[in-house]
């Protein structure tokens, strides 16, 4: 999993008859932070429902963090908000907190920041973050080259 501070991104190709995102250009300097998670833990949630007509979808990143001195600070910073380049188990690359329509609008933002510092004294405390967005459309397939957007 990556993220970006929302405000880091300068455009998103889309690909309307595929409905999919082809590129991502970001502001000189920028990159995707890698997020290394503990095996098996961390998830990405989507419920999309329609009401009156409308399509909304809620979008939720639970991501499990070893230890204080982990990326929360990117997490917990980007007023903005954070875009998230999500790998599924069968290794489809899903652009989450992005919309075709809205852009950057539907960001993921802190919901949630829980600090375990578990029983015993030589265990490592954790951190679990919980990211939330509401967008107008479901989190559509990241189909483009991630060379040159991740550090």
């Amino acid at each position: 999993m990556t993220l970006v501070d929302a405000a880091q991104i300068e455009s998103v190709g889309y690909d309307a008859l595929g409905d999919v995102f082809t590129s991502v250009a970001l502001r000189p300097g920028a990159a995707f932070t890698r997020i290394f998670l503990p095996e098996d833990q961390g998830a990405f949630d989507e419920t999309v429902s329609v009401r009156d007509g409308s399509l909304s979808a809620a979008q939720q990143l639970t991501l499990p963090f070893e230890g204080l001195g982990s990326p929360c600070g990117l997490v917990a910073s980007g007023s903005a908000g954070i875009i998230a380049l999500v790998q599924s188990n069968d290794g489809t690359v899903f652009m989450v907190g992005y919309s075709s329509r809205l852009g950057t609008e539907c960001a993921l933002r802190t919901a949630t920041m829980k600090t375990a510092s578990k029983s015993k004294f030589e265990d490592t405390p954790s951190v679990t973050v919980v990211l939330a967005a509401a967008s107008d459309e479901p989190a559509k397939q990241y189909v483009g080259p991630l060379e040159g957007l991740l550090i």
